[in-house]
This record gives C-alpha cells, structure tokens and sequence, in this order.
C-alpha cells in the first residue's frame, strides 16, 4: 500500500509539472502580440535623434515567460527520467538532423561573435536565438494532440489585434494599451507607416460613425499596428492567423464552432486589411489558394474509384468560399478606395525613383560588402546596424537608414556567414521533408503553407530575425511543422 501511494503521489506531482509547463506556453501564445518591456539603450541606440531598435536591447515580457517555460520543462524531464537526462539529451541530438543543423546553426552564431564590434550587442541576440531555439525544441517535443487547442488561443489573440488595429485605423491614432506594448500612434509622428490616399473608409461608414468625417479629407493616412512594431509584422501574424481560422473552419464539426470562425475569419481578414501590407495579402492570397487545391487534390475521391479521405468535406469547401468571398467584399466596400490607392500609388509607378526601394537597395548594397568582406563568419551576430555606416562606399546612411537589411538570409550571411545561412537552409530543408514523411492531414499541409509564406516574406523584411514577435512566429511554426509524432 505505501508502494502504491508512493506512485500515486509521484505521478500528481509529475502531472503538475507538466500542467506548468503547458500554462507557460499557453500563456506565452496569448501573450506574444505584446510588446510589454523594460527597455536598456547602449551607447549606439540613437543616430542624431532617430531610434536604431537593432542596437537596443529589450527585456520582454514574454522572455520571462520563455524562461518560466525552459525551466518547467527541464523540471519536467528531470522528474520523469532524472538518472538518463543529459544522456538522452545528446542522444536525441547527435541522432535527429534537425537538432544538429539547430546546434550547428547556434554554434556559428555564437563563433561569430568572436569577429564582432559590439560584444553585448552580439550576447544579447545570441541569448535572444536561445531563448527561440529551446521553444523550438519544447513545441516540437511536446505539442501534438494539444496543438487544435493552441491554435484557438493563437486565433482569440489575433482576433484581439485585428480589432485594435482596425480601430486604430478607423481613429487614426493609439487606443492607449501602452502596458501592452502599443506604440504611440498618429499619422504625423515621423517614422510612423503611413501612405497616400483620400478618405479613411467608404464615405457612407461616416453616416454610421460621425467622428470619421473631421479626417475624411487626410492626403496621408497610418496604418493598423495592434500591439506590434509595425504593420508588417501584424500583418505576418495575421497571415498565420488567417491559415489557422481556415484549418479549424474546414474541421469544424460542430455549428457553435463554424459560425465563431466564419465571424473570426471576416475580423481576422479585416485585420489584415487595415495593415496594408502589399507582401501579406500577395502571399495570403496565395497561401489560401494553395490550401484549397491542395485539399481537393489530397483527400478528393480519386479516378480510379477509391473512395474520398475521411477529411474530404466539400461542403465545407463551400463554405469557407462563400465566408472568403463576402469578407473580401466586405473589405472592398470599406476600403476598397484606400486598397486601391495603396497598390497603385506613384511610389509602385515609379519604383526605381521611390524612397521605399532606394532604402532597400542601399541595405541589400551594404549587406553585399560586408559578405565579400567577412564571407566565413561574417561581422558578428547583431552588429548590422552598428557596422553598415563602415561598409557604405561614398557617404554614410542617413540617421533613419540604420535599419537591418530587409531580407533574413542576407543578414544571416552578413552577420554570421556562409557556413550560418548553409546551416539555417538545411535545417529548414530538414523540417520541410520530416513534414513531408509524417502522416498527411489538413494540420500538416497548413502548417507547411505558413511556413513556406514565412520564409518568402522572409526575402523582403527582417522581422523573423531582428524582432522579438517575428521571431517567435517563426519558431512556433518551425516546431510545430518539424513535430517528431504529428
């Protein structure tokens, strides 16, 4: 009988363990959006007045949760197998190859930092890709039947941005969730994302809502940021967001559960919408094409005479067409004016000529002669900003130009080299075809389209690397993606 007790004690307190574990990263999804920090500026955050985030360093909010998160687990493990733990650790390691092209790719890093200028710069994105890798390695280790669940927790947080970016674009100012890490936002602080256009929404919402006519006439309007940096990173999560509500929608098997996400879906779409975000909705769009051809030609009876997979539901099909088509409907009524202006505004016409491209071209030009400066182990992890003004031939970057370049793979390879980038690409190669050989379902080939949309946004911003939301995105997915048992 004390034996049995013994057990029966030993397995609650395992259970807790894992509970805890599981509340962190159920906290740390609802909490990612946030921008909650405490901020410590180095001697190179400001250029003449204008803020280089890159070189400053940010305690989040969500950090704290990481390491509430790491520890419970190790604490969990340790219960479980306490006598075998770090034997199993490199077990697991030296015999899966995705956990040695993620150690190699963390080495490199962390080699790297040998050749940089700025050292605490450079330790503290080295703590920052630790931090991502271990979630990397929790997700992809212990969430699997769970995961339907989680995604409903990543869905409820985008519904929550896409609400206040809308309203924030609607006003054309902040709310006030400064504690949450909303920026200050109006359409006249400078480095605000704005664009040229006439008009807020659809002259018959200022019937609905007064207020909106005082700025019907604005020749520059901001865009939604919810509680992100900038509307491109909303617009990333969104994304994700976007392909998750369509999964759940085409599951769903009770009707409570397909009105919720047919309404979540048109917020969600909306969400999008207000960040304006040209690469978003082109990827989007394309994103959402592909999951419907992919479930048709997947799970579709074949000509052969087979019957259909037991996830073939075209009514469902259907049905997520119809709620797409009165969402971008929806969209169009509202903004389509400010859509359109958006596309074909003269910066798009003249792109050679635009301050967009020229700030891009200059970055990607920089990034270039640092590579064939450094090719092996690059400048140093983190140390873009603080090194460009010395690889800019000619003259140096003006004050707002200290930005990462707009693209993860060069700043991988300036950073941190060739052997880096060969590493992050393998790894990348390595949870594609682990997904590939799992067994097939609407899960999987959606996680694969989101992953495969965030490594193409990843060829026109930096986000995924430089920015604690993008970050975690992007591992979250990784994990998910790369899980051992999905």
């Amino acid at each position: 009988d004390h034996k049995v007790d013994n057990k029966a004690n030993i397995s609650r307190e395992n259970s807790l363990v894992i509970t805890l574990s599981r509340a962190f990263f159920s906290i740390l999804l609802v909490f990612l959006p946030f921008q909650t920090s405490k901020v410590f500026f180095t001697q190179n955050s400001f250029y003449f007045g204008f803020h280089a985030f890159y070189n400053t360093i940010f305690i989040y909010l969500t950090d704290l949760l990481i390491f509430g998160l790491i520890l419970a687990w190790l604490w969990e493990s340790w219960r479980i197998s306490h006598e075998n733990i770090i034997s199993k650790i490199i077990h697991r390691i030296s015999s899966d190859s995705i956990y040695l092209f993620t150690m190699s790719f963390w080495l490199i890093l962390a080699i790297s930092l040998i050749f940089s200028r700025e050292t605490l710069l450079g330790f503290y994105g080295l703590a920052k890709i630790t931090g991502y890798l271990l979630v990397f390695a929790y997700v992809r280790e212990n969430v699997s039947r769970e995961k339907m669940a989680f995604f409903w927790l990543i869905l409820a947080a985008a519904g929550f941005q896409s609400l206040l970016a809308v309203f924030q674009y609607l006003t054309q100012s902040s709310v006030g969730f400064s504690l949450l890490g909303e920026e200050f936002l109006r359409p006249g602080v400078e480095c605000v994302a704005k664009f040229a256009t006439s008009g807020i929404a659809n002259p018959l919402l200022y019937e609905i809502w007064p207020s909106l006519s005082s700025i019907s006439g604005t020749s520059v309007v901001m865009r939604g940021y919810g509680t992100f940096p900038h509307p491109n990173v909303l617009a990333g999560f969104l994304f994700g967001a976007l392909m998750i509500n369509l999964c759940l929608l085409y599951l769903a098997r009770a009707r409570v559960q397909r009105i919720v996400l047919a309404v979540l879906l048109a917020l969600v779409s909306t969400g999008l919408a207000v960040t304006f975000s040209r690469l978003a909705w082109a990827v989007s769009f394309l994103a959402i094409l592909v999951f419907l051809v992919a479930i048709v030609w997947k799970y579709r009876p074949n000509r052969f005479g087979f019957p259909a997979d037991h996830f073939y539901f075209p009514g469902r099909i259907s049905l997520i067409i119809v709620i797409l088509l009165i969402s971008l409907g929806l969209n169009l009524f509202l903004f389509g004016a400010q859509i359109k202006d958006r596309v074909t505004n003269q910066e798009i016409r003249n792109i050679e000529t635009s301050e967009n491209y020229l700030d891009r071209k200059a970055y990607s030009h920089t990034a270039w002669n640092m590579i064939k400066a450094k090719p092996v182990f690059g400048i140093g992890f983190r140390n873009f900003v603080v090194e460009m003004d010395s690889y800019r031939k000619g003259e140096r970057h003006l004050p707002y130009q200290h930005q990462p370049v707009h693209n993860i793979y060069l700043l991988i390879l300036a950073e941190a080299g060739i052997l880096a980038l060969m590493s992050f690409t393998l790894l990348a190669f390595n949870i594609v075809r682990r997904a590939l050989v799992n067994k097939k379902s609407p899960a999987r080939e959606m996680l694969l389209i989101v992953f495969f949309g965030f490594l193409a946004l990843g060829f026109f911003d930096h986000y995924f690397i430089s920015i604690q939301q993008g970050a975690l995105m992007f591992w979250l997915a990784a994990g998910l993606l790369a899980h051992k048992e999905d």
